[in-house]
């Protein structure tokens, strides 16, 4: 459930810097901050949607791990744009350690 609230978010990482790049130009802090901004109303509505529906649970924790995915996303975005890996490996960081806590966890 972790892995999956966290790949869900990807394709928002990439599609939102790439739907709105005429907009945003070559500001990348600008750009980070409109993904990430983005995400989080996106996630947060979700959660709440689930919570006032009564169809799920309202846990903050999906709202972490969605982040971690859209970071994710938006370093995959950056890549696929040109960067080096060495530019964007921060952005990758989130998802190895979630990765690796689970693997710990199923030892």
């Amino acid at each position: 459930e972790v892995l999956f609230n966290c790949l869900m978010f990807i394709p928002v990482g990439i599609l939102v810097p790439w739907a709105y790049e005429n907009f945003l130009h070559e500001d990348e802090v600008k750009k980070r901050n409109t993904v990430l901004l983005f995400g989080l109303i996106v996630s947060v509505s979700v959660e709440c949607l689930q919570l006032f529906t009564r169809t799920g649970l309202f846990e903050w924790d999906d709202i972490f791990h969605n982040m971690i995915g859209l970071m994710l996303g938006y370093g995959i975005y950056l890549f696929l744009k040109g960067k080096q890996f060495w530019e964007v490996h921060r952005y990758f960081l989130p998802m190895i350690g979630v990765v690796l806590a689970l693997i710990i966890a199923m030892v």
